[in-house]
Parts: C-alpha cells; sequence; structure tokens
C-alpha cells in the first residue's frame, strides 16, 4: 500500500529502514491520519505504535483492493482523532464485473545481486535469494445477478540486503567545538539482511434482498512476518556528553586520543515479528428514490508478536 501512495499529492511517508512504515497528510504526525477498508476502520497493533492508534502499511495488504480514496478535506462525519485526512481502501465487488473473472499472476522476487544458486545467510543454512509471489482473482454473479462473489488471495517473500552507515554527532557547549560546530563522536556500520513473508486473502459477497435493499459482507485477512538479523559495529571516540577526540580534530578528520578512549565495540540482535490482521464488516443498504441509507458494523483484530529468546531471538 505505501509503494502505491508515495506518489499521491498531499502525503509523505515514513520509513523504517528500507519500508514505507506510516503516512503523514498535510505535514501532521501520522497518529492523525485514519485508515479504513470500505468504510470499517483498520486495527493497530504494529512494530511501530505498540500503545497508540496508529495504523502501519506492514498491517495492510493491496490484495483485492480496487481503488484508494485519499480524503483531506475534514467532514462532520470524520472520526475526531483525524484530523491529518482520511484514506479508505475500497474492495473489489462482483457487481462491477458483467460476467465470471478469473485472474492469476505468478513471479519472482530478489535483489539485483541475486542467482538462481543457493547462499548462505545468517542462520548458517543455505537458502534462495529469488524467492515466490503470487495473486490468484476470481470473481462472479450467480441467480439472474443477485449473488456475487469475489476472492482474491496473495502471496510474496523477499530477502534484503540491508545495510546502513551512521554517524553520531554531538555540540559541546564549551571548548573548540561549542557554539554549534559540533563534531561526530561515534561511527556505526551494520548489516541488516532480513527475510519478509505476507499472506493476505480479500473476500467480498454481496446479495440484493430486493432491486432498493442489499446485503454485503467484507472480510480480509493479512499475515506479515519477518525476520532479520541486525550487526553492528561501532567507532567510539567520544560519548553523548564528551569528546574524546585529540587537539587538530575535524569533522572529517579524527584523531584519537588514546585507547581507552578510542574503541571497537560490536552488538548483535536477531528478531522475528508476526503481524496477524482481521477485519470483518457486514453491511446492509438501502437506496430509495432521492437518498440512500446504510447500516455498518465491523469487527477487527490486530496482533504484533515478537517470539521468545528461548527460541534464539533477542
Amino acid at each position: 500500500v505505501g509503494e502505491f501512495m508515495k506518489s499521491m499529492p498531499g502525503l509523505s511517508l515514513d520509513y523504517v529502514e528500507v519500508d514505507t512504515s506510516s503516512v503523514r497528510i498535510g505535514g501532521l504526525d501520522p497518529k492523525y491520519s485514519l485508515f479504513t477498508t470500505d468504510g470499517a476502520r483498520m486495527p493497530t497493533g504494529t512494530s511501530n505504535n505498540n500503545t497508540g492508534r496508529q495504523n502501519s502499511f506492514e498491517q495492510m495488504s493491496i490484495t483485492g483492493i480496487e481503488s484508494i480514496e485519499f480524503n483531506n478535506t475534514l467532514m462532520a462525519s470524520m472520526d475526531a482523532d483525524s484530523p491529518g485526512g482520511s484514506i479508505n481502501l475500497r474492495s473489489k465487488y462482483a457487481f462491477q464485473r458483467k460476467g465470471r473473472e478469473l485472474v492469476y499472476q505468478f513471479g519472482g522476487i530478489g535483489t539485483s545481486d541475486a542467482r538462481l544458486s543457493r547462499e548462505y545467510f545468517p542462520d548458517d543454512q543455505k537458502h534462495h535469494r529469488i524467492l515466490p509471489s503470487g495473486q490468484i482473482g476470481y470473481g462472479d454473479v450467480f441467480m439472474g445477478g443477485r449473488l456475487g462473489i469475489g476472492l482474491t488471495a496473495s502471496y510474496n517473500a523477499n530477502f534484503v540486503e540491508q545495510d546502513r552507515n551512521q554517524i553520531d554527532w554531538i555540540y559541546p557547549t564549551t571548548g573548540p567545538y561549542s557554539g554549534g560546530v559540533g563534531i561526530p563522536y561515534r561511527a556505526m556500520w551494520r548489516a541488516g539482511p532480513k527475510i519478509t513473508h505476507r499472506e493476505a486473502i480479500n473476500v467480498t459477497t454481496d446479495f440484493k434482498l430486493t432491486d432498493r435493499l442489499t446485503l454485503s459482507l467484507r472480510s480480509s485477512y493479512s499475515d506479515y512476518d519477518v525476520e532479520y538479523v541486525n550487526q553492528y559495529t561501532f567507532l567510539y571516540f567520544g560519548t553523548t556528553s564528551t569528546s574524546n577526540a585529540a587537539a587538530g580534530s575535524t569533522a572529517t578528520h579524527i584523531i584519537g586520543s588514546g585507547t581507552t578512549n578510542t574503541r571497537v565495540a560490536t552488538e548483535y540482535s536477531h528478531r522475528f515479528a508476526d503481524t496477524p490482521v482481521v477485519l470483518l464488516a457486514p453491511k446492509v443498504e438501502y437506496k430509495g428514490d432521492t437518498f440512500k441509507a446504510t447500516l455498518r458494523g465491523s469487527y477487527s483484530r490486530a496482533e504484533y508478536n515478537f517470539r521468545a529468546g528461548m527460541k534464539g531471538f533477542f
């Protein structure tokens, strides 16, 4: 969803490493934006926001979505906690089809340096770096056009070789680097390869009781899991409050002041996280000659699960 939305005007995206994480509408914090699916509010349970109501793209899938509706004009019908605006993911409706439709797509995903042969991953086992992806969709109308059913399911896996270089600065209040000059106190290099999997299914059912009254059910399930191994290497020549650089150092040329104050350190982390999301949204809609009335309900559930340390994750 995030990759699809990044070119829409009026929006900016936040990233976690190489993945889109959340959206800002009009520059406001992501927690002020509302996400819905067919008008039903999405649940929240993600790595980036475990205590609030901010939605994250890792809990969403574009599978079975016909269009994305973006509204940044405030209306009285909007929830009070969404002053930034609302984004609605609209599912494909079976009644939009004139007959049976079957669509399938299969492929593979790999980085530019991937090869067909298997290679060692951080778990010391050989794996393929080109991983499968696929999507299948089915829709049809029955009972003389009164019953419509649509189903879309997808699966994709991806291996990403993430590398990160970072320099942290301090700005002392005294000394040669004060007055806003600043100087680095730490350099960090990190290799963080990760493997992701996403499964999603979207089911829509519509039944016309009469020409004016329609019963509908929207249901979706999405599961996103990620396993990553971060390998950090730090070069320290100071702390967050003190620079240990020797006299004559500059921002691009640091001179160490001894083995005690200049050192190399390493850190590691191995994590696995899983984000299953379920949404059920029944609806009754009545269309009159000059008005339309809708009664809608919804049930949603989202989880964010970390693997325990006893299984080798930390």
